[in-house]
């Protein structure tokens, strides 16, 4: 177990990871910005959380983080592991997808090894039981020779999101990635690929279209 982890981000993703953190007795310091998000978090964890935001804490706090947990929102996953990284710390668990588009996720995987920083994306569906036994039974029957798969994303719901616009723009980036990332885990990076979408958000452009390679 890490000896000083530090939770940057109180929402609802932070209070995900303050149950799996209490359920294995790992000692951590929960790091937000407001008091109503901090007073929410002690409400669903029992883990009074420091507030002020990141760069405060750094700043106050005498003892550096060995690592980090990142789960703050997705406009906001850049920048805060930017601040990590540039303040030394080089373990870090980085919620998906890394940041809020492309350019961001190339710099940070930039800033990460010049500083010679280890930053883990947490695509957890290749780690659940179901999908761990799957891939045996692959394994077992040879391995994938092609695959076809599906999934739907509500736009209906994702357009009254209390969301920035960039994040519902590349929501593909956002939020379906972990569908895609569970598919290539199995699968392997793929030699033909051809996709199709239907539908979209009232009013927003969306920054991916359908790619036939």
């Amino acid at each position: 177990m890490p000896n000083n982890l530090i939770l940057v981000g109180t929402g609802p993703m932070g209070v995900e990871y303050a149950k799996v953190l209490n359920a294995l007795g790992t000692r951590y310091i929960a790091v937000g910005r407001g008091e109503n998000s901090a007073k929410e978090f002690f409400n669903k964890t029992g883990i009074e959380a420091v507030t002020g935001g990141l760069r405060t804490y750094l700043t106050k706090s005498n003892e550096k983080p060995d690592c980090a947990i990142v789960a703050v929102g997705v406009d906001q996953l850049y920048e805060t592991t930017c601040v990590l990284i540039n303040n030394g710390i080089k373990e870090i668990l980085l919620e998906k997808p890394g940041g809020v588009n492309g350019k961001e996720i190339s710099e940070l995987s930039k800033l990460a090894k010049e500083n010679d920083a280890s930053v883990y994306l947490a695509y957890n569906r290749r780690f659940y039981a179901s999908a761990l036994e799957a891939a045996k039974y692959i394994e077992l029957d040879g391995g994938l020779k092609s695959m076809q798969f599906d999934f739907t994303e509500w736009s209906h719901v994702i357009e009254k999101l209390n969301k920035p616009v960039e994040i519902k723009q590349n929501w593909l980036l956002a939020n379906s990635t972990h569908v895609i990332d569970l598919a290539f885990y199995f699968g392997g990076n793929p030699k033909t690929m051809s996709s199709v979408s239907s539908g979209k958000l009232t009013g927003i452009q969306n920054q991916f279209s359908p790619v036939r390679v």
